[in-house]
């Protein structure tokens, strides 16, 4: 198992925590953005190394990402986009409410409005299984490509 799964498996965990409302919104917005970033850092800084066969296979899905082929777009224009303004500008949290459903409120969640007005938690959720996708498709290769 790549070692950059643990970061994306943290990131689906802040998901989920937004998806049934439980936490605090902005520590687990801000966990599953850097974690879903940090999964690029571990795959090029600590995957990479394990063989040059894992080398090669995690270059090529990386600079397919850069380049926003086969779903990059993710990757650059959400994942990377969304933790440089988080971190490096101190903007682009969403806009919160916390919304309950049922006679005893037995459904909850956050809704987090982005700047575009779009649901910020299902674009969260769709990006980290992109990267998941991304994931088992590195791991796949580099087991086809082992001697």
């Amino acid at each position: 198992m790549l070692k950059a799964q643990d970061a994306l498996d943290n990131a689906f965990e802040a998901i989920n925590d937004l998806e049934c409302g439980a936490g605090r919104w902005k520590s687990s917005w801000i966990t599953a953005v850097t974690e879903l970033r940090s999964v690029g850092h571990i795959l090029e800084k600590v995957d990479s190394k394990v063989s040059a066969v894992a080398r090669k296979v995690i270059k090529e899905h990386w600079d397919e990402w850069r380049e926003k082929k086969d779903g990059g777009t993710w990757f650059t224009e959400f994942i990377d986009s969304t933790r440089n303004t988080l971190l490096k500008e101190g903007a682009g949290l969403p806009t919160a409410t916390y919304i309950s459903h049922g006679e005893y409120d037995e459904y909850t969640h956050w809704q987090l409005t982005m700047d575009d007005g779009a649901d910020g938690v299902p674009i969260l959720r769709e990006a980290a299984e992109w990267l998941q996708d991304e994931l088992e498709s590195i791991e796949e290769e580099i087991e086809e490509r082992s001697p």
